[in-house]
């Protein structure tokens, strides 16, 4: 089973029910008079381009690293000892570099990057995968990025889609600055679901 990363605040919001999407950069990115375009199978392929944007030659097939309907496991910043497993989101209040859990000190956390399938408790379903420029993302997309698209819950007061993209940038941009939101990269827009914890 493959593994995905979150920022732990994106992984509250997924288990809130509040974030149904993610969008993950597609490399190679295309350069001018290039284009991706959906083939078969789930399959993507970057090719040239004509004048009127025609496909008008293959370059290079590109696989999501997700397929519709894969189970997948959220990574996150872990702790093992004596069979019990302690995550380092449970705990936000604790500085990184040491803490103590029933007497036992955690001098550093595991990273993330390399969490086992075995060590986690959150699992999403990928439903749907396209490809599209960032800034392609709509109203819906962003409240599914887990944005909050209300000034006010409690009133109700919604933002304008241009208020909604800015929000959605910001945190892009602090995830990704590599591709900045003003680059507009091509995207993988993953949409999944909750499958639960342990």
């Amino acid at each position: 089973m493959k593994g995905i990363l979150f920022k732990p605040d994106m992984i509250q919001a997924i288990v809130e029910g509040r974030k149904t999407q993610t969008r993950r950069v597609i490399t190679p990115q295309p350069v001018v008079g290039q284009a991706i375009i959906s083939g078969t199978l789930g399959d993507y392929y970057l090719v040239k381009t004509g004048e009127s944007y025609y496909p008008e030659g293959f370059i290079k097939r590109i696989k999501p690293r997700y397929q519709a309907g894969e189970t997948v496991y959220i990574k996150e910043a872990w702790y093992a000892e004596g069979g019990d497993i302690y995550y380092k989101s449970d705990w936000p209040q604790v500085l990184p570099c040491a803490m103590v859990i029933d007497k036992i000190e955690i001098e550093k956390w595991k990273s993330p990057l390399f969490m086992p399938e075995w060590a986690a408790r959150h699992f999403i379903k990928i439903l749907a995968i396209r490809a599209e420029r960032l800034q392609e993302i709509t109203f819906r997309g962003c409240e599914a990025e887990g944005i909050w698209i209300y000034d006010d819950p409690w009133k109700a007061k919604g933002l304008s889609v241009w208020q909604c993209k800015g929000r959605f940038a910001r945190l892009w941009d602090s995830i990704n600055p590599k591709y900045p939101w003003e680059s507009n990269p091509w995207v993988f827009p993953y949409e999944f679901e909750y499958k639960g914890g342990k």
